[in-house]
């Protein structure tokens, strides 16, 4: 008997670390490893694969593998696995001159109470066992006589008798060529026994087999194995059937990860597809941001929302982002949504931030009606279009925290913001009605966009003359004419609707550009542990240099620790900081706002 792990190696992903678990001298254990390279299942043909296996103590084993159906196929040995603890595996692929290696995953050895270390070598053990099963055999036939006449014995009918009866065999052949005719009585009805264990099945959820068997526990390792599944025969799909979620849902946090190069689309909204076992057509969790530094933050604040799916989920960005984006699931399904599901806006004045000497962080409270301490939620800029202004976008990095009080908010950022800007909040306040849009010091904004609308166009006059570019109100519609008209009836093909945003954004367009910069395409190297001022020329005819944004080096160990531009020479200063004890280098890459110049 066999038993294999299932698990999937990507060439290009290095973390997280693969795990399994296997016990000394398990050799009845293996790994079936699904090779990919950034997703995609490379095909093995011609390959010679071998497994290198670094034990505890520092010593390696080395097995040969096979290919099966695809996959690579390794058994454990004793050498492997005679030194309980963390065993270091790495698989090695050679064809010809090349050699690539994957990613090196993991393989827990716990103690086992059966020693076979008396026996100096694998081979040795396995010749002593075979010995010791041959004379069992013997023990048990006795010695093997020469061969007699060969003779057949064929199972005739087989009938069944009342229950209480004697069971009797009859040959109704021959004694060279005997024919057994079998009368077995039927046994009594006896009582209900125990139900026995159910098989289960330990893997990845995008492993599965499809279809799967409704007797058959179903155990995500991938994610977390306390999330026990059972195959639905009616939907044709896996349910949650107990473990840390239950039928009840799941209460644990989901880690994921979307991946920098996993986002498709030529164009905004770009969407990445991940697998979330736990998730089901019109689940709303909640999602935070879990991880660190400014890059991965102004990322996330990217993203605009999700679709969930039957497991997975589907996300959206405004933009392409340039680094992973760690965030954490509330895994709660659908039926346990016992909480307000509120969106909160906010209008956050430009001043009347104030500086945290303590923290280095500038901080500001608003209040905010029904929000209570301690309460679960996100956060959102408030954008004025399709996608962040530049002006929104550097708001959304410099926010380190939004902290819910009682009555209030108390929103952190790096730097003063430099306009107004609106916040949203969404998610668990559960003071408020579920539901709800709760506007705080909303009204003065509402005024504003009120007034901009009634200052942009006048009512249509069928006494007026109208110019191409002017703007008219019509049965509350707004229009720009699209050609002269002279004074009359409306004329529907003189004009074309259009709304207030869409002719600002119009406006900023024309005064406003961005160019993508990569500088030096060789590198840049930053000594061990130092920092470095990286100066790019950004200078543009008839365009002035007014931000850097989406700075990006390449390098998880070269981050960021500022930026200036000099708008009157066009010269960029990147300030770089080598995090690890070794140079290293990375190519600089970054996006700048132009304004035209008058």
């Amino acid at each position: 008997m066999k038993l294999y792990y299932p698990i999937t190696v990507d060439l290009y992903n290095l973390y997280p670390l693969k795990k399994m678990d296997a016990q000394q001298g398990n050799i009845g254990r293996g790994t079936l490893v699904t090779l990919t390279a950034a997703g995609q299942i490379m095909e093995l043909d011609k390959e010679m694969i071998t497994l290198w296996a670094k034990k505890p103590d520092g010593t390696v084993s080395y097995l040969p593998c096979q290919v099966v159906d695809g996959k690579i196929k390794a058994d454990f040995t004793n050498q492997m696995l005679a030194v309980a603890g963390y065993v270091q595996v790495e698989l090695q692929m050679i064809e010809g001159e090349d050699n690539i290696t994957t990613p090196i995953f993991t393989v827990m050895v716990h103690p086992s109470n059966i020693d076979s270390s008396a026996v100096e070598s694998q081979n040795e053990f396995g010749a002593l066992i075979q010995a010791l099963q041959e004379v069992a055999e013997l023990k048990e036939n006795g010695l093997k006589g020469d061969p007699g006449e060969a003779a057949t014995i064929t199972i005739g009918s087989v009938t069944a008798s009342e229950p209480g009866g004697v069971p009797s065999v009859r040959n109704s052949g021959t004694e060279q060529d005997a024919v057994f005719d079998f009368v077995i009585p039927r046994g009594e009805t006896g009582p209900q026994g125990e139900v026995g264990p159910e098989e289960v099945h330990f893997g990845a959820f995008a492993d599965f087999p499809i279809p799967g068997e409704p007797k058959v526990l179903y155990v995500d390792t991938s994610v977390d194995p306390r999330l026990l599944y059972n195959w639905d025969s009616v939907t044709s799909k896996y349910i949650l059937a107990g473990g840390a979620g239950g039928e009840g849902g799941s209460g644990i946090d989901i880690p994921i990860t979307l991946s920098s190069n996993g986002w498709t689309g030529e164009a905004a909204p770009y969407t990445q597809t991940l697998t979330v076992p736990q998730m089901r057509e019109g689940m709303t969790p909640l999602y935070f941001f879990s991880g660190t530094g400014d890059d991965a933050q102004y990322a996330y604040n990217l993203i605009l929302g999700y679709e969930a799916g039957y497991a997975q989920m589907t996300w959206r960005a405004a933009d392409l982002p340039q680094v992973d984006i760690p965030i954490t699931l509330k895994g709660i399904p659908e039926q346990q949504l016992e909480y307000a599901d509120n969106t909160l806006v906010v209008v956050v004045p430009a001043d009347g931030f104030i500086l945290n000497e303590d923290l280095g962080r500038y901080e500001q409270t608003i209040m905010v009606e029904g929000m209570a301490a301690g309460a679960n939620g996100g956060w959102d800029i408030v954008r004025s279009g399709e996608v962040l202004t530049e002006a929104e976008s550097k708001i959304a990095l410099s926010i380190t925290d939004v902290i819910p009080l009682d009555g209030a908010i108390k929103i952190v950022c790096l730097w003063e913001p430099g306009q107004q800007y609106m916040l949203k909040l969404t998610g668990t306040y559960t003071q408020a009605t579920e539901g709800t849009t709760l506007l705080a010091g909303m009204q003065g904004w509402f005024d504003r966009v009120g007034k901009l609308e009634d200052n942009i166009g006048d009512k249509f006059s069928e006494t007026k003359t109208y110019a191409v570019g002017d703007y008219c109100i019509y049965e509350d519609v707004l229009y720009k004419f699209t050609a002269a008209k002279d004074a009359g009836e409306w004329d529907l093909t003189t004009v074309a609707s259009t709304k207030v945003t869409t002719e600002l954004n119009s406006l900023n367009k024309s005064q406003f550009i961005q160019e993508h910069f990569v500088s030096p395409p060789s590198g840049v190297s930053v000594g061990a542990s130092s920092y470095v001022n990286h100066v790019v020329d950004v200078s543009k005819q008839g365009y002035i240099p007014i931000a850097l944004i989406n700075i990006w080096t390449g390098n998880s160990s070269i981050v960021l620790y500022g930026n200036t531009i000099n708008s009157l020479t066009g010269r960029a200063v990147i300030g770089l900081r080598n995090t690890s004890t070794s140079s290293q280098a990375g190519v600089v890459q970054c996006s700048v706002l132009y304004k035209a110049a008058e």
